[in-house]
């Protein structure tokens, strides 16, 4: 069973949930995930995977040129590109709204397969610049940080007050990423009962 859902993440994109007997998946509209094979995130049984995500402009999201020669993957030969000032993700510059953006993706993702923010375990936050770990850290606890759980969704008898909040590790990456312009990338764990 295989449909497409029209929810906006910040902007329209193809999301599609498809259903098998063993997982379920969600797919988006984001290159990245065509060009390399994988899903945006996976749900077998009460587990839920969120892949890396990032303020990337989905309409934008083949990496960008950066003023290099590239080796034509076919012939091997290089190709004289030129730097385009249009930036591929939302907020450049700001972890912090990067961050937000990440995070409200990846919780978006958990609750598409059935889950719920407060079913999420464990987050990994990875960084470009050691410098924006303390805004990283601020935009986890806006969305995840134990002081939202008078705002959670409280379902079940034996769920109580203290139903947000997760396990988080925070990764500084020197090299920085795919794309240069990201500052955060964030994976994301749920599980659901």
């Amino acid at each position: 069973m295989s449909h497409t859902i029209n929810k906006p993440l910040i902007r329209t994109q193809d999301i599609q949930v498809t259903v098998t007997d063993r997982k379920s998946f969600l797919t988006t509209s984001n290159r990245f995930e065509q060009k390399f094979g994988y899903r945006r995130a996976v749900r077998r049984g009460p587990f839920i995977a969120v892949s890396g995500t990032t303020a990337l402009k989905v309409h934008t999201s083949d990496l960008p040129a950066q003023g290099r020669s590239d080796i034509e993957p076919e012939t091997g030969t290089g190709v004289e590109t030129e730097t385009e000032n249009i930036s591929t993700v939302y907020h450049p510059g700001d972890a912090f709204k990067q961050a937000l953006l990440s995070l409200s993706r990846a919780i978006d993702a958990v609750t598409r397969l059935g889950g719920h923010k407060e079913d999420i375990i464990h987050v990994r936050m990875f960084v470009a610049r050691n410098e924006d770990c303390e805004a990283v850290g601020a935009a986890f606890q806006r969305h995840l940080g134990v002081h939202n759980r008078e705002k959670a969704v409280v379902t079940g008898p034996n769920v109580g007050l203290d139903a947000v909040g997760a396990a988080a590790t925070m990764i500084v990456v020197p090299g920085g990423f795919v794309d240069g312009a990201m500052l955060v990338e964030v994976e994301v764990d749920a599980y659901v009962l």
